[in-house]
């Protein structure tokens, strides 16, 4: 028994069965969560170690290329590249799309395992980051005050941050800016020399004064106790109290050498809240929590958390991710909302009648509900793309319910056949036809669904989503519409008087004309085919020649109202000088842009040596680098985008003499998370000397500079920051039996700063940090005038044993593949990537290399690359896809041929769409170019397939193919309107996210406008040829047996 026969003798059953798949639906909705963006877990982790004092170069050799050694043999590595600076290294690891990265940590962490040995004994032990949007905060708070400005980092960090932590859903809080307390050991250097004392002595002292040893247990009478000797600090007083030594039989305590004092870490960086000294504290989510519950369960607690921190103590929302998730989810469904009413009107214009009408568009509501059915089980959010594809589903899912209910008033107007009986016909005629469109449009996702890189991760979710929904669209138009038919639609007594009659006669003599219209188009079409091949093959090369105006980019750059702008000046700049033009680009800024259209803005400068994590994501930390980050109103309610307000101030900063490097960015950091890069365009030096590398990457920046549609050009290291090498006289040092690590040791407590122990109080955790007295730590002389012990007991001045050598040297040293590398990067501005890609290859061609140097491109150039390359494939087998199911479908090679004719010219829509309205090929664009595909046939099969039913009863080949335009010319305009208007809202969207699915809109709204025209004659045209010459052919056959 056929679907449609099952559903109108079974009526009560198909009401059950949908009845019951509406309530799971439902059910399943209302526990899915919400978000921004699909649920991906990246193929990305990070290995961050601190090594605390060290140059960029010992950095580089001591810890990055060990690391890069041993993890460069781990399973499905696509690539490594690397970061090493001041203090600290960062290497990332990349894997193939797809890897279990729960096994690959577990890969990386074992090879961690052996450098434990081999790295130094000051850095700390390798830390392995993992990435995923769930990592992203979805807030960012800020909080200043006054009084209690020297607590805040505490107050934020211990009260704060553990009321947040107790909002469900909240995973960490951390906290940047503020003064972190330390328990700072100064020491004074003349009465250390005095006392014939080291710094490795106070060092040896405070480890063996401050330590809790577990001494075993003791048996008294019947009671088993345990020993433990609690000997570390409880308070300063004990460690000035401490002994380091004795001088002349007499006992020295470290107060008779320096102070200790209850105080704070020096300041390396610095962060403001509005123009007011401030931190920021950054919420994370946990991984299954839903991101718009969270942050509004945050913004609940806040009253109460306001009101248990001091006063003076303001917290203020800064970036809220829910906000965008609320606008951009509420643009998409604001924007379904209307192309639902759109399809409705659509439908009720060709139909005409309420019920009829009101049948076909329940395929909208049940097919949109069902699929999130499907999408609970499949583990999906509700997120962007899942909305875009149900967004795009509303035009698609109501063709196969309007061919049949075009098909079921045929013959119950025309035949005369009552409701059930042409509810049963009228589908199963046009049930194969509706079936084989349906599944070409979802073959054409299949490849998407696999697709890697950046399309399969955005996307990969839009072609399984719109693929099950119109799966169930079919389903719905073959069991539920025919059940509906039989039962609510009768013969209509039509009677003159009635208005809606009189408008009925009206409009269908209307189209019966149209009808009739296209008839005489298609005969005459028919009789002259050569002029329409020729006439369509002039239309092609037209299209064909336009394809040079079109640009590429990788991927839309989104307005969400973040600015984002990085200064760096000379390297080597105190933080207070970086701190003076962070405050100059505000006051140019607030100049610039209207308050009203500023929600919150926050800069920091400097670096934090215990969070140097920007290098994971492109971003620099150092004295000299400074970020202000603004935070606007959506897009639509201000009169400039963020890229014209980005120019305004790099045109005002430019002439800074102060200034050596500035670039500014609107992208969000997802794209950070994605990339790895701040700038879209990356030239990468390879080659190991940088004395060869940095001139080739200064003539390179210089080139780009002069280049169209390039900004902000910059070199991504600088080798020009101030450094003393400290070189040892080994012999001499070697005489009086110090060792090298000895004379070291010595150096790096004076000025390094790192911790030496740690002081505990109530639970909570602090450095301890030996240092030189801080006017102690300015000039050379300092450095020279420290002592060493040799092992007899003799103090030995450092100058005679050391030389200080200036030099200059890398802030930092960034390796692609085990390999130094130099970036040149830049943003771009008024010119497509593609164009400007080109461009840049040819200039790079003319310039000479260096023995042992390369160049190559990263960013946006080569996910641009990699991911068309991926694109074009999934188009081709799309395409392949789709043949082969229209081919099983007319259990034929030549019709699916035909068929295909329509294509081209669907391609050719696109195109135009993009010249007309300057829209660029990137990865959104290339995914409505294999959706179209399978839109576009959708009409010549259902043409050709009535046209075929009439050969088959004996029609011959042109008057099956005039009256099969005549019959299905109706369900065509329907189907192309319903798909076109549906579209419709989303390529006139400009509301924050339209980005994105403007142009994807666009290209196939101009492809299936193109294609429907075109087909309408060319595809009747072409099957008539083929059909004459497979009939000469036949004739041929007949006449030589």
């Amino acid at each position: 028994m056929k679907l449609p026969e099952f559903a109108v003798r079974r009526p009560v059953t198909t009401l059950g069965i949908y009845v019951a798949l509406i309530a799971i639906s439902i059910m399943a909705f209302t526990r899915m969560s919400i978000d921004l963006m699909p649920d991906v877990a990246f193929p990305t982790m990070g290995i961050f170690t601190s090594y605390q004092g060290a140059s960029a170069e010992e950095v580089e050799e001591k810890i990055t290329r060990l690391v890069e050694s041993q993890v460069s043999i781990v399973r499905d590595l696509k690539e490594i590249n690397s970061v090493s600076r001041e203090g600290s290294s960062i290497v990332r690891l990349i894997f193939e799309w797809g890897t279990d990265l729960d096994a690959a940590a577990n890969d990386v962490r074992d090879r961690l395992g052996f450098l434990r040995n081999l790295l130094p004994e000051e850095s700390e032990d390798p830390v392995i980051l993992r990435f995923d949007l769930n990592q992203i905060p979805i807030m960012f708070m800020g909080a200043t005050a006054q009084e209690s400005y020297p607590n805040l980092y505490h107050i934020l960090d211990k009260d704060v941050s553990d009321m947040l932590k107790r909002v469900p859903g909240v995973g960490n809080v951390f906290v940047r800016g503020g003064y972190i307390r330390q328990i700072n050991l100064n020491v004074d250097r003349h009465r250390l020399e005095a006392y014939g004392l080291t710094l490795t002595d106070v060092k040896n002292a405070l480890r063996d004064n401050n330590l809790t040893v577990p001494a075993g247990n003791i048996k008294i009478a019947r009671t088993d106790y345990l020993l433990r000797v609690p000997g570390e600090f409880t308070g300063v007083e004990q460690v000035n109290n401490m002994p380091v030594g004795k001088f002349r039989e007499r006992q020295i305590y470290f107060k008779d050498i320096g102070n200790a004092e209850d105080f704070r870490t020096e300041e390396t960086e610095r962060i403001s809240v509005n123009g007011e000294p401030g931190a920021i504290l950054f919420v994370q989510k946990r991984g299954e929590a839903n991101t718009v519950k969270v942050a509004d369960g945050i913004k609940q607690a806040l009253p109460e958390i306001r009101k248990r921190v001091p006063p003076d103590v303001k917290l203020n929302i800064m970036i809220d991710n829910s906000l965008d998730i609320r606008r951009t989810i509420g643009n998409l469904t604001e924007t379904m909302w209307i192309a639902i009413g759109l399809i409705f009107g659509v439908i009720l214009l060709f139909i005409r009648q309420i019920r009829p009408a009101f049948i076909v568009f329940t395929s909208v509501p049940i097919s949109l509900l069902d699929s999130f059915m499907f999408q609970y089980f499949f583990g999906y959010t509700i997120n962007t793309i899942s909305l875009l594809a149900l967004t795009i589903a509303v035009g698609l899912v109501v063709d196969d319910a309007i061919v049949v209910m075009e098909n079921q008033i045929r013959h119950q107007e025309e035949l005369g056949e009552d409701a059930k009986t042409a509810a049963v016909k009228a589908t199963s005629e046009v049930g194969l036809a509706v079936t084989a469109s349906t599944l070409t449009s979802v073959a054409v996702f299949i490849p998407v669904f696999f697709a890697t890189g950046i399309a399969g991760v955005m996307f990969g979710q839009l072609a399984v989503v719109i693929g099950i929904t119109l799966l169930l669209s079919l389903f719905d138009a073959l069991l539920l519409n025919p059940m509906l038919c039989s039962i609510f639609l009768r013969k209509k007594e039509r009677r003159s008087q009635s208005l809606a009659d009189r408008f009925y006669h009206w409009t269908e003599g209307q189209l019966i004309w149209l009808q009739n219209s296209y008839r005489k188009v298609i005969s005459s079409a028919l009789s002259h085919r050569i002029g329409v091949l020729v006439l369509a093959g002039v239309i092609f090369l037209g299209g064909i020649l336009l394809i040079p105006l079109v640009g590429t980019e990788f991927f839309p750059e989104e307005d969400s109202g973040q600015l984002q702008a990085e200064i760096q000046l000379p390297v080597g700049t105190r933080v207070e000088a970086t701190h003076t033009v962070i405050e100059e680009l505000q006051g140019y800024f607030q100049k610039t842009v209207k308050p009203e259209w500023v929600v919150g803005y926050f800069w920091r400068d400097g670096y934090n040596p215990k969070m140097g994590f920007g290098g994971l994501t492109g971003q620099k930390e150092a004295s000299n680098v400074g970020r202000f980050q603004v935070v606007m109103v959506e897009k639509d309610k201000r009169e400039v985008s963020i890229k014209e307000i980005n120019q305004k101030l790099r045109t005002a900063m430019q002439d800074n003499p102060q200034i050596e490097r500035i670039g500014f960015f609107s992208g969000s950091l997802v794209s950070r998370l994605l990339l790895g890069r701040d700038k879209p365009v990356v030239v990468d030096i390879y080659g190991y000397e940088l004395d060869k590398t940095y001139p080739l990457a200064e003539k390179i920046k210089k080139m780009m500079e002069q280049t169209e549609g390039l900004t902000d050009a910059a070199i991504s290291i600088d080798l020009s920051r101030p450094e003393f090498h400290v070189n040892i006289d080994r012999q001499k040092a070697a005489a009086l039996g110090i060792s090298v690590k000895e004379i070291a040791d010595v150096v790096n407590l004076a000025f390094a700063q790192q911790r030496a122990a740690t002081y505990r109080e109530t639970g909570e955790e602090y450095d301890m940090v030996i240092r030189m007295e801080p006017e102690q730590r300015k000039s050379e002389a300092d450095l020279e005038g420290l002592f060493v012990k040799s092992p007899f007991g003799e103090m030995v001045r450092l100058s005679n044993l050391v030389t200080l050598e200036p030099t200059l040297g890398p802030l930092e040293i960034e390796r692609q593949d085990q390999q130094r590398v130099i970036r040149v990067e830049a943003n771009t501005y008024g010119s497509s990537l593609g164009q400007i890609t080109v461009n840049l290859e040819q200039k790079l061609k003319r310039i000479p290399l260096p023995p042992g140097v390369s160049l190559g491109f990263s960013g946006s150039i080569k996910e641009q690359k990699e991911s068309f390359g991926d694109l074009r494939l999934a188009l081709l087998l799309g395409i392949f896809l789709t043949y082969l199911v229209m081919a099983s479908q007319f259990e034929s090679f030549v019709v699916p041929f035909v068929i295909m004719f329509s294509v081209p010219f669907g391609f050719v829509g696109a195109i135009l769409m993009f010249v007309v309205f300057d829209r660029t090929l990137n990865v959104a664009t290339f995914i409505g170019i294999i959706m179209m595909i399978g839109l576009v046939v959708k009409n010549a099969i259902v043409y050709l397939d009535y046209a075929i039913q009439l050969e088959r009863k004996g029609w011959g080949t042109r008057e099956a193919l005039i009256e099969a335009g005549r019959v299905r010319l109706r369900p065509i305009l329907m189907t192309a309107s319903a798909m076109i208007l549906g579209l419709l809202p989303m390529a006139l969207s400009t509301k924050q996210g339209s980005e994105i699915w403007q142009p994807l809109a666009m290209s196939v709204i101009g492809g299936l406008a193109v294609s429907t025209a075109v087909t309408l004659i060319l595809i009747p045209t072409v099957y008539h040829v083929v059909q004459s010459i497979r009939g000469k052919l036949k004739t041929a056959e007949v006449k030589i047996s």
